[in-house]
């Protein structure tokens, strides 16, 4: 008879990855056929890492992580396979109240461009505490006032004023601030960036990846960095994986994947 302790559980699972993908596979089925934009990849995040995820336009690391979330819209898009293991639950098994209970809060996204992923409608202080509302028990004045915190946090001056303002009165840099703040507000223990900096000129990238390091050290969450430059991977991420036509090519860590590269 084998005794398992729980203080020996909790090890287990501290040792266990924070996300664990294996042979995840998403097809669109098309009237011109099927395209495999992910074909069977795997990989793992460690609990406070930051897996850097690169390859050309199309090479399906998007997808991949849209996978993960339940974003991708079916038809025509079909998970045909694989798991995606968060802290013990499959994303692509679990229900839409299980996955609800975790978006947001526990796993948050920046989207690639954050000039169309604000609502245009809505004030930025009505999407900004809107995660804070579905997932925690507590007033909308408690929200605000984090809401305000956190926009300080991301380095937006004036942030009582700018909170009642709608996004078109942002800058793209500031818009992404936004973005970041909204991803954060919950503290989440994984965050998946994907092109975070892709719209933003040289000065405000280093001040967005500078941003995003100091609130990854505060909350010692992981990120999964999805991108074309390797210049930001090369001084952001821990791990680099690299995919191609929905494969994964190669994967290492940062410093040797640069200097013994496999994949041309």
């Amino acid at each position: 008879m084998v005794c398992v302790t729980r203080s020996t559980f909790v090890l287990q699972k501290i040792d266990m990855p924070l996300l664990n993908v294996t042979n995840l596979k998403t097809y669109f089925h098309t009237r011109n056929g099927v395209v495999r934009a992910v074909d069977g990849v795997s990989f793992t995040v460690e609990r406070g890492e930051t897996l850097g995820i690169v390859g050309e336009s199309g090479s399906g690391k998007s997808v991949t992580c849209y996978s993960m979330m339940g974003l991708i819209p079916q038809p025509p898009g079909r998970i045909e396979g694989g798991a995606a293991i968060f802290d013990g639950t499959d994303l692509l098994s679990c229900t839409k109240k299980q996955l609800n209970q975790i978006r947001g809060k526990r796993v948050s996204m920046i989207f690639q461009d954050p000039m169309t992923s604000l609502n245009p409608f809505l004030r930025v202080e009505d999407q900004l505490i809107e995660p804070l509302l579905i997932h925690e028990n507590i007033s909308k004045a408690e929200a605000k006032k984090r809401g305000l915190q956190m926009l300080e946090a991301v380095g937006i001056q004036d942030a009582a004023n700018r909170i009642r303002m709608y996004p078109h009165e942002f800058s793209g840099g500031m818009r992404q601030r936004v973005m970041i703040a909204m991803a954060l507000i919950t503290k989440p223990d994984l965050l998946i960036a994907d092109e975070p900096t892709t719209a933003l000129d040289v000065t405000v990238q280093a001040q967005i990846l500078e941003l995003m390091k100091k609130m990854q050290k505060e909350l010692g969450m992981a990120v999964i960095m999805i991108s074309h430059d390797l210049g930001i991977v090369s001084g952001f991420c821990d791990r680099v994986m690299v995919m191609y036509a929905g494969r994964e090519m190669e994967s290492a860590k940062t410093a040797a994947l640069f200097y013994q590269t496999s994949h041309p």
